[in-house]
């Protein structure tokens, strides 16, 4: 059962230094749940060429307490469209005690457009 969703929180890369030919928007909503937390990652491709196996993955966590159990990526992405990708995290020992960190990674393969 949902026991809390928070409001839409658009994320920026660890490193913004690194400069791409692509552009790539996230907002990610928490979904809170009796023994798990779900992140809904919203993807938006702004840019002209499509993306493939898009996947939102959890890297690391401050505690150890949480864990991926699930993953749901998108198998594209097309120019100009959002799609969504999922990754569900359950309490392994315990439920936290506190706040826990996450360090998040966004994977895709920039395919090429031929024509």
């Amino acid at each position: 059962e949902l026991i809390k969703s928070s409001k839409p929180v658009q994320v920026r890369p660890l490193n913004e230094s690194i400069q791409t030919n692509y552009a790539t928007e996230v907002t990610v909503v928490k979904h809170a749940f009796g023994r798990h937390l779900v992140l809904q990652a919203r993807v938006h491709n702004s840019s002209p060429r499509p993306l493939a196996d898009v996947a939102f993955l959890v890297a690391e966590s401050s505690d150890d307490v949480l864990g991926p159990v699930a993953e749901v990526g998108l198998p594209a992405l097309p120019p100009y469209t959002t799609g969504s990708t999922w990754v569900a995290m359950g309490c392994l020992y315990k439920p936290p005690d506190g706040p826990v960190a996450l360090t998040c990674e966004l994977r895709y393969t920039v395919l090429s457009v031929l024509g």
